[in-house]
Parts: structure tokens; sequence; C-alpha cells
């Protein structure tokens, strides 16, 4: 069986969103961008015991500054969820991939106040739970957004 055949047209999108520049993550996000720099530049140089541990410290500020892109995202990504969802048609869905939990989160809490039904599958949703979700998003009218990571 050829599942691509049978499956209904998708329009699939990346979507940019930006940052409040006064949002704090923003800020700590461009504070990092130059720490990772420097930290970058001096593990170029250094050897042994001192280049680890400089490469340590410049992995830690790169996932410090991916953790604050998730972040800043949140109320963005949730005002335009909400907006997307609003003009949905008949029958139309709507499936949400985030890395970020705390974007998940985020976005989670907005619809949940929207009292839209929807359906979430991360790391933490049991085997028989993601089963039961994907298939209530599949087959109920009255549920168009799936959350995934």
């Amino acid at each position: 069986v050829d599942v691509l055949t049978e499956l209904p047209r998708k329009r699939r999108q990346r979507i940019a969103i930006s940052a409040e520049a006064r949002a704090e993550s923003t800020i700590a996000l461009a504070q990092h961008a130059e720490e990772r720099r420097a930290a970058g530049i001096e593990a170029q140089r250094l050897t042994g015991r001192d280049a680890w541990a400089s490469h340590v410290q410049h992995n830690k500020l790169v996932m410090e500054s991916w953790r604050a892109t998730g972040v800043a995202k949140i109320v963005p990504a949730a005002l335009y969820l909400a907006a997307l969802l609003e003009g949905l048609g008949e029958g139309e869905k709507v499936l949400v991939f985030a890395h970020h939990k705390l974007v998940m989160d985020g976005m989670e809490a907005a619809v949940a106040r929207s009292k839209r039904r929807f359906v979430r599958i991360d790391g933490t949703t049991p085997v028989a739970e993601r089963h039961r979700a994907v298939t209530t998003f599949q087959t109920t009218r009255t549920c168009p957004l799936a959350y995934s990571r």
C-alpha cells in the first residue's frame, strides 16, 4: 500500500517568528552569543585540559543560548497559533513540532485558554497514550491540533 497517495494534501511551512526586543530571554541570547564567540576563539588557542575546559564552557553557552531562543519564541508562537486556529476551515488540522518543551508548554497554555481540543505527544507520553492521541487527532473532527517534539 502506498501510504503517500492515501494522505490528503498538506501545506508544509516553516514559520519564522521574531521575539520582542525587550524580552529578557532575547537579551540573554545576545549576551550568550558574544560569550560563545569568545569561548570558541579561546578554545582554538588552548591545548590539553585547558582546551577541554574551554570546549565544555563553549558547549554550555551554546545550550543556554539555544534554550533562550525557545523562551523568546513562546509568546509570538502562541499568538501565531491562536490566529491560525481561528482561521481553520472545516476539517483542517494543524500539527505543530517544537523542539523546546518550554515552547510546547507555553503554546499549550494559550490553546487551553481558548478551550480548543488538542493532543500532545512528547517524551513523557506513555506508548499506549501516544497511540490513543494519534488516533484522536486523526479521527476526531473536533480535535484540530496536535503537538509533538
